[in-house]
C-alpha cells in the first residue's frame, strides 16, 4: 500500500462512527474497504470518473452505445480521452479510427479489447494491465 493508500486507511479509521465523506467513482474504487473490483467495474469506474458523467459507474449500461444517435451522447473529445485512459490504466494503445470505432462502442467493447490485450501481453486478469496500479506508490 503507498502513501496515499496508508493516509487513506488511516483516515477511514478516525471517521468510524461519523457521516463518511462522498468519495468519487474512483476514489470508490481505490478505497481500502472497498472489495477488489471486476475489470468491468474498474472500466466503468474509469469511464465515469474520466468524462466527468453525472451517473455512477453502476449506473453505466454495458451495452450502451456511447456515441452516435441513441447513445450516451459523447463526443470527439471525450473519445479521445477514454482512449488516453485505456492507454494510461491499461496498456492498450489505439493506433488509428478504425480500432477506435471498434473498442469504444460501448463498456462491453473497451471490456473485451482490454481483456485481449492482457491476454495478448500476459498480465494477469485482475484489470491491471503493464502500467503499475495506481495504488501502489515506491514511496
Amino acid at each position: 500500500m503507498g502513501a496515499v493508500g496508508a493516509a487513506v486507511w488511516l483516515l477511514s479509521g478516525l471517521w468510524a462512527g461519523r457521516p463518511q465523506p462522498k468519495l468519487s467513482a474512483l476514489q470508490q474504487w481505490r478505497h481500502p474497504r472497498t472489495m477488489d473490483p471486476t475489470l468491468r467495474d474498474r472500466i466503468k469506474a474509469l469511464t465515469v470518473e474520466t468524462l466527468m458523467l453525472q451517473m455512477s459507474p453502476a449506473e453505466l449500461p454495458d451495452d450502451k452505445t456511447l456515441f452516435g444517435p441513441g447513445s450516451l451522447g459523447l463526443d470527439s473529445v471525450d473519445a479521445l480521452q477514454l482512449v488516453v485512459m485505456l492507454d494510461k490504466h491499461f496498456g492498450l494503445k489505439i493506433a488509428d479510427p478504425e480500432m477506435a470505432r471498434g473498442v469504444l462502442q460501448n463498456v462491453n467493447s473497451m471490456v473485451a479489447a482490454v481483456e485481449k490485450h492482457l491476454r495478448r501481453c500476459g498480465a494477469p486478469h485482475s484489470g491491471l494491465g503493464p502500467v503499475a496500479d495506481s495504488r501502489q506508490s515506491s514511496g
